[in-house]
Formats: structure tokens, C-alpha cells, sequence
């Protein structure tokens, strides 16, 4: 995996991870719940949000090498 570059500061890479981590797991509830599954035992809800975690760190870390530098534009 490739570490985040000098022109992205570490926080922009966590928020880039947590907001694709809440996509991904409104995503997995929002399937969860349109195939008929009305209750979540909790062991079952915090297994989704961990996963949902562990892909958007995942997909962030593949992702924010390739977005342009942070900067001032104009």
C-alpha cells in the first residue's frame, strides 16, 4: 500500500477515510434494510461500522495519492 504523499496532510487523509467510511456503512445498512432485515443485533451493527471503517481507509489510501495537491487556488 502506499503511504499518504508530502502534499496531503494526515488529517485530510482521515477525513477523506471517515467520509468514505460513512458512505460504506449507510450503504451496507441502507442493503441490509432493503432486504427485509428489520433488527440488528448490536454485535451485527458495530461488525458493519468496523468494516465500513476498515474499507474507507482502505479505498483512502488508494485514492488520495492520485487527487491534486492541497493549495490556494488562484
Amino acid at each position: 500500500m502506499s503511504a499518504p504523499t508530502p502534499t496531503h496532510p494526515r488529517w485530510f487523509v482521515v477525513l477523506v477515510a471517515a467520509g468514505i467510511a460513512l458512505v460504506v456503512a449507510a450503504l451496507a445498512l441502507l442493503v441490509l434494510s432493503a432486504t427485509g432485515v428489520d433488527r440488528l443485533p448490536s454485535a451485527v451493527f458495530v461488525l458493519v461500522v468496523v468494516l465500513a471503517a476498515l474499507a474507507g481507509g482502505a479505498i483512502s489510501r488508494v485514492l488520495v495519492p492520485k487527487l491534486p495537491p492541497l493549495g490556494r487556488r488562484g
